[in-house]
Formats: C-alpha cells, structure tokens, sequence
C-alpha cells in the first residue's frame, strides 16, 4: 500500500506555470482553475506561455478561500469603522 501513497511537497521553485499553479492548488483541470483563481500571473517571458504564478500569491488566495485571511478589501472597509484612521499630515 505504500507504493500507493504520494506525498505533496512545496515546489522547489518559487514561480510556476499555469499548468503547475493548477496543479499545485489540486484543481481538476486547468481550465477549472483558470476560471476561479483570482491569482494574477507575472509576465516573465513574451507570450501566454512566459506567465507565471508565484506559490506565495496562491497560498494567500487559498488561505482567504478558507477565511484565514482578510481580503484587501476588508481591510479597507475596516480602515475607519473598526480601526483608527491615519490623519494626513
């Protein structure tokens, strides 16, 4: 049974393709995740191909997925109501 078992290690690189970032994430398709990732690529190279996805951004979309982390616009909605605001000057 242990040759059954895979084990899932953080990629040894920090940027992946969009392939690997689908992967990584343990999306069915790429195509699936493409249309629920809100992780913006970097261009890194010319081309669809020279996109990639850095594994700390898609760790933080998975931990505000989970509720772990507030989105940036909870923290501005909160900036003036629960938290004291920065007066200019």
């Amino acid at each position: 049974m242990a040759g059954l078992r895979k084990t899932l290690d953080r990629p040894a690189r920090r940027l992946l393709t969009a392939m690997e970032a689908a992967a990584y994430c343990g999306a069915p398709s790429i195509v699936k995740w493409r249309s629920s990732c809100s992780v913006r690529g970097v261009a890194v190279y010319d081309g669809r191909d020279g996109t990639r996805y850095d594994v700390a951004d898609l760790d933080q979309w998975i931990e505000r997925m989970k509720g772990s982390l507030p989105s940036k616009e909870d923290w501005l909605a909160r900036l003036g109501n629960d938290g004291d605001p920065i007066e200019g000057g």
